[in-house]
């Protein structure tokens, strides 16, 4: 069963992220003016993307050491901390792009279904108290990458031209952390939970090896969407 802790935890992350959007809508962080208007929710939803990726990578590379030693066992209350709020930023953003996002496309499509199994994956970890330090390598390797995702979009916004120098050092970050830490990491997992088959329940062995493989194939495909925009589109 989740603890109360932890239930409290995740209903706060989404609450205190749902109040941060309504808050930049007072105008305290300059808006773009593209974005003043019916189009404001873009740019505050990009903005507390931001916020959760710092916060949650942050806390998640002070949660490694915690759990280091033994991925499956160790179970640490920073490390339910991160993941808690993890899952209540997940819960906030899908309820965000359920709400604002009448015709889907491919790119928000799988956004929700990469929010979904994020969600579903913390829960189960939390519920269960174990496979801990798998959901923080996953955030380490997602945060730390996205966080530079969120300051392209934010660039855009603001009518950074793409071919200035911030932009493409920021792009360069994202490439090189990406495929030196973020792909690796999911790899990583992945050899590291087929090693730890046997000590799998059913639950695990038909959700976490599958779960990762997905989560790596969705990284990739948007990964690719993201340089195609950048740099294959005449």
């Amino acid at each position: 069963m989740v603890s109360v802790t932890a239930c409290v935890i995740i209903l706060a992350s989404f609450g205190i992220f749902s109040l941060f959007n309504k808050f930049l809508e007072f105008g305290v962080v300059p808006i773009p003016k593209r974005y003043v208007g019916n189009l404001q929710y873009k740019w505050r939803s990009a903005v507390v993307s931001l916020l959760h990726s710092s916060v949650v990578g942050s806390m998640s590379i002070y949660s490694v050491p915690t759990i280091w030693s033994d991925f499956v066992l160790n179970y640490t209350s920073i490390g339910e901390t991160t993941v808690a709020i993890f899952t209540g930023y997940m819960i906030y953003d899908i309820i965000n792009l359920l709400i604002r996002n009448v015709n889907y496309s491919n790119v928000v499509a799988s956004l929700i279904i990469h929010h979904v199994m994020g969600c579903f994956f913390g829960v189960i970890m939390i519920h269960h108290q174990q496979w801990l330090g798998y959901g923080i390598l996953c955030l380490v390797s997602n945060e730390i990458n996205i966080i530079f995702t969120h300051i392209r979009q934010l660039m855009l916004m603001n009518d950074v031209p793409k071919s200035s120098t911030i932009f493409r050092v920021n792009n360069m970050l994202f490439i090189v952390s990406f495929v030196t830490i973020r792909a690796p990491a999911y790899l990583i997992i992945l050899v590291l939970l087929v090693q730890d088959i046997p000590r799998m329940t059913a639950l695990w062995h038909f959700s976490m090896i599958p779960g990762s493989a997905g989560l790596l194939l969705l990284n990739v495909y948007m990964f690719v969407k993201l340089l195609s925009s950048d740099y294959f589109v005449v």
